[in-house]
C-alpha cells in the first residue's frame, strides 16, 4: 500500500476529474482558477498538467486530454 499526501488544490483537481471524467485541460483550470486568484492561469495549467501527468504514470487516472 502506498499513500500519497494531497493538497486542497490536488485534491479539488481529482474531485473535479470525478464528477466531470470528460474535461479538457483548459475546461479543469478555468474551473479551478476562481480558488486560486494567485495563480496566473498558465502557471495552474502548467501545474495541473505536471500533476496529471505524474498520475497518469502512477495509474490513479487513466488518462488525460491535453487540449
Amino acid at each position: 500500500v502506498k499513500f500519497i499526501a494531497l493538497n486542497q488544490l490536488t485534491t479539488l483537481l481529482l474531485q473535479l476529474l470525478q464528477s466531470q471524467p470528460g474535461l479538457t485541460l483548459p475546461e479543469l483550470v478555468s474551473q479551478l482558477s476562481p480558488y486560486v486568484p494567485q495563480l496566473e492561469p498558465t502557471q495552474l495549467y502548467t501545474g495541473a498538467e505536471q500533476i496529471l501527468t505524474d498520475f497518469a504514470g502512477k495509474g490513479i487516472v487513466h488518462a488525460f486530454q491535453a487540449d
